[in-house]
């Protein structure tokens, strides 16, 4: 193979590992926690807590804090046992498949435009990657094989995009008016705008996920927010 074969395989290698590192980063831009819910409904619920603090008055707090952490450990216990969760060693609410829970509250918030944005950023950066990949494949010095390597990942870029505005799609039609899709490696991630998620409701997300691109529960993850 010439040297000019082997650098066309090299750049169209890295295309493809940096159009899977785009989606996955423009998925995660925003700074919201993606260890949502799984197959198994497991929710990693993030707390926004004020975080100021007044040293002159460290010292007797301390005491006091200690207290209410053990109080409020205490609360969470008793909390996920009523309403069917159990409280995994990693910190996980995981929803027990005894007695599963009715809802799931959260306290994940994001601004108003994060779908919207996310959404053209997402289709931006498409964009660009394949006017990249069209370069290559309509390049006459290109080798064949090289050509070849670049229709299949415009193909499947583009078999992806359609997957996730169906469930998109899908998911606002039964009533999830903001909801994004990102498939990556095989995994769906998929954030909700709500306050909180009926075991129902996890499960209507799960199937139409499931459907529309055939990506198995097990490698579904659901995440709700609040939107501002």
């Amino acid at each position: 193979m010439s040297k000019s074969s082997r650098k066309n395989g090299i750049v169209i290698t890295a295309l493809a590992l940096m159009i899977i590192a785009a989606g996955y980063l423009n998925f995660t831009g925003q700074k919201i926690t993606t260890n949502g819910i799984s197959a198994k409904t497991t929710v990693v619920p993030e707390t926004v807590k004020d975080t100021t603090v007044d040293i002159s008055a460290e010292d007797e707090q301390a005491s006091d804090s200690d207290a209410k952490e053990e109080k409020s450990a205490s609360s969470k216990d008793d909390a996920s046992s009523e309403d069917g969760y159990e409280l995994a060693d990693s910190g996980e609410v995981q929803a027990s498949e005894e007695n599963p829970g009715e809802a799931v509250m959260v306290s994940n918030n994001i601004g108003s435009d994060y779908f919207a944005s996310s959404k053209l950023n997402r289709e931006q950066s498409r964009a660009k990657n394949k006017e990249t990949l069209m370069n290559i494949i309509n390049d006459d010095k290109i080798a064949s094989a090289d050509k070849k390597s670049a229709i299949k990942q415009v193909a499947a870029m583009t078999k992806i995009s359609e997957k996730e505005n169906a469930a998109e799609l899908m998911l606002q039609a039964k009533g999830f008016e903001n909801a994004m899709v990102s498939i990556s490696s095989g995994n769906a991630d998929v954030i909700v705008s709500s306050e909180g998620l009926t075991n129902k409701q996890i499960a209507q997300i799960e199937d139409i996920v499931k459907r529309k691109t055939g990506i198995t529960a097990d490698k579904i993850v659901i995440t709700p927010v609040n939107v501002k």
